[in-house]
């Protein structure tokens, strides 16, 4: 979502690395990425929005401060960020563990998730929160940007140095919805949907790896979350 409206100003294209993709293709996945020496050097020149999902490493952080690349962290409501993990990989016949969820219903997906992925999308987080830097790095949650897109985008816009002026513009052009129409991969972008398919157990799986976070992340209050979850398993 962020891409799509960083790369509508004028000139500016979405750019990939073949050092993200070949990590990526040989650990099937790539939050654990550490970037290379010399990785932004390929970028000079071009108006290039680049989207990595690595975590906030000593390196990396080290690598983006050397470039003097100013970047924006955008995290996820990991409830949230788990269910649409399930339902991308179970469409995804070419994702790297499309064989091992294609064979589980939602509710062992998501267990599957907790038991693998969570604790490590949990350190990512936690990553760049500890490692973020006025002035060079703007770290957001999905949810407030999605509460107030305008201001957020105004915000990134200012770490950028790009004009504010068409932010209304970009917002509308690139809503949840219009992104469906044009076929973007989005499935929902709803907030609090996992609630409709966490069980009890689930709950309380979660609860164990991230239930303290949730509450410094501002997501809970306490943790009376893990008695909500009603779904029946699918």
């Amino acid at each position: 979502w962020l891409e799509s409206m960083l790369r509508s100003y004028a000139g500016f294209q979405a750019m990939g690395h073949p050092a993200n993709t070949a990590w990526e293709l040989s650990h099937g996945g790539s939050h654990r990425f550490e970037i290379p020496a010399r990785f932004f050097e390929s970028f000079k020149g071009g108006l290039c929005v680049v989207k990595l999902h690595c975590h906030g490493s000593s390196n990396n952080i080290a690598r983006l401060e050397e470039a003097k690349v100013p970047h924006v962290v955008l995290y996820r409501d990991l409830r949230d960020a788990a269910v649409s993990h399930v339902f991308y990989v179970k469409r995804t016949p070419w994702h790297p563990e499309y064989p091992i969820y294609k064979e589980l219903d939602t509710q062992q997906g998501l267990a599957h998730f907790g038991q693998t992925l969570l604790p490590e999308w949990r350190d990512w987080i936690r990553s760049w929160r500890a490692e973020a830097t006025p002035g060079q790095s703007l770290v957001l949650s999905y949810e407030e940007m999605k509460a107030n897109p305008v201001a957020k985008m105004l915000e990134v816009t200012k770490l950028f140095q790009l004009p504010s002026d068409p932010v209304e513009e970009i917002v509308e052009a690139c809503s949840f919805n219009n992104m469906k129409k044009a076929g973007s991969f989005f499935r929902k972008g709803s907030s609090g949907d996992w609630v409709n398919h966490f069980t009890a157990e689930l709950g309380e799986q979660f609860a164990e790896v991230i239930g303290e976070d949730l509450v410094e992340w501002n997501y809970e209050p306490d943790q009376a979350w893990i008695s909500l979850p009603t779904a029946t398993d699918e």
